[in-house]
């Protein structure tokens, strides 16, 4: 009998997030992503555009909006101050953060002198709020910002995305009674959490080395939406490792825009009083767990096949192989949801 359930276990901390979109996945194996966890590695600034300046030629006041949109769907406005917090810091000269501005209704007023030439923007969802900030999304969509830091700029124990903000270029206001504006948009995705299938049991297998495929999905209880993975464990209910072969049987998954393949023999094993379990740990910390996002039209089931390389040898022998995957929720919880198949001579 194969068995689905999940369990939660709630902490006390403040989700945020940023998150990557798969499609049309190539295939990467766990070594290549150096523990990535499918989050956004931007080694370069963005691009300047053609207002911004090498040096701050500006001093006065600068009206900052922006735009708030769920991620996956641009037609689904969401709210500053309630749905994501939009907050704006100097940096100080000990490197620390000072914030002293937030956006409310869209806008906030800012000032920059000659020696302003960064601020930051600090993305936070709030307390209670079912999103992640859509890191990859925002950094498109604004050449002003650049890659950001997940920090906890207060050491208050709330990480929150901080985004280098380029504010030069305004120097033609000056002339001007107008005072100069910059509009952000910033994209969070909707939380949903995921529940793995039940596949069929598989019989008749046979002796010696045989690939069985157990064709397992992780089902997102809605599109427009996405789900940060944690943790991977396949685990067998015998402590015989010789009937099945860890250098070949893998799992698949969705990261970034690729497939990963993570081998059993990359991960990390351990036998217990009557099983072997084999463990993949993404991360803890939220910035380094594997995002998987559901488009708006897609097919809310995500593949994550399991190929078991069985070796058995002689009547009666079988295996029960789980998969258990653990992922984070939108009130910083870890969850999971795992389901169980025979595999039988």
């Amino acid at each position: 009998m194969k068995h689905a359930h999940a369990t939660i276990i709630v902490l006390a901390i403040v989700v945020l997030a940023g998150v990557v979109l798969y499609e049309n996945p190539g295939v990467l194996t766990s070594a290549n992503l150096n523990g990535n966890g499918g989050q956004p590695t931007v080694a370069q600034p963005n691009q300047p555009s053609n207002n911004m300046a090498a040096v701050q030629d500006y001093t006065g006041a600068l009206t900052v909006t922006d735009a708030v949109y769920n991620a996956n769907d641009n037609s689904a406005t969401l709210t500053d101050a309630t749905n994501v917090l939009v907050t704006y810091y100097y940096k100080t000269s000990t490197g620390g953060y000072s914030p002293f501005t937030s956006s409310v209704s869209n806008t906030a007023s800012v000032r920059v002198d000659p020696g302003v030439k960064t601020l930051y923007v600090g993305v936070s969802i709030p307390s209670g709020q079912n999103y992640f900030v859509a890191v990859n999304n925002i950094l498109q969509k604004n050449p002003r910002l650049s890659a950001p830091t997940f920090i906890d700029p207060n050491n208050g124990g709330t990480k929150i995305w901080m985004f280098p903000f380029d504010v030069t270029g305004m120097g033609q206001y000056n002339r001007s009674t107008q005072t100069p504006s910059i509009e952000l948009f910033i994209d969070a995705y909707a939380s949903t959490t995921p529940t793995l299938n039940s596949p069929a049991d598989q019989s008749s297998i046979g002796d010696g080395s045989k690939l069985n495929r157990i064709k397992w999905e992780l089902d997102a209880a809605a599109a427009t939406a996405a789900y940060p993975v944690s943790r991977i464990d396949v685990t067998f209910n015998d402590t015989d490792f010789t009937k099945w072969n860890p250098s070949l049987s893998y799992i698949e998954i969705p990261n970034g825009a690729n497939v990963q393949r993570i081998y059993l023999s990359d991960m990390v094993p351990q036998q217990l009083s009557s099983t072997y379990q084999y463990e993949y740990l993404y991360s803890t910390d939220l910035s380094k767990t594997n995002f998987i996002s559901i488009p708006k039209q897609g097919d809310t089931a995500t593949l994550t096949p399991v190929v078991v390389y069985s070796n058995f040898q002689g009547a009666g022998q079988g295996l029960q192989v789980t998969l258990k995957v653990t992922y984070m929720t939108a009130g910083q919880a870890f969850a999971s949801t795992s389901d169980t198949v025979k595999l039988l001579r």
